[in-house]
């Protein structure tokens, strides 16, 4: 019998920056500014979203706001700086 272990997954904080790549390789890179509970208890993240193409950055194009689990599905990949 094999045990399979998880990595707990890391926190997501202001600073982070998230990715995902989309149809035509457009890049959309999510920087989080601020991770914060409504009143119901629900983590919400506030990021800024940038598009640009692989190896090259754009410039942000507007703040938007997701509840954590629906953002972790849309931009799975942390990007390290």
């Amino acid at each position: 019998m094999r045990a399979f272990w998880r990595r707990r997954p890391e926190p997501v904080e202001a600073g982070h920056l998230y990715r995902r790549v989309r149809s035509g390789r457009v890049e959309e890179t999510a920087q989080v500014v601020s991770v914060a509970s409504d009143r119901a208890g629900i983590p919400h993240v506030r990021f800024l979203l940038i598009f640009g193409r692989p190896h090259r950055r754009g410039e942000p194009a507007e703040e938007r706001t997701l509840a954590l689990s629906t953002f972790l599905e849309l931009y799975p990949e942390r990007v390290s700086v």
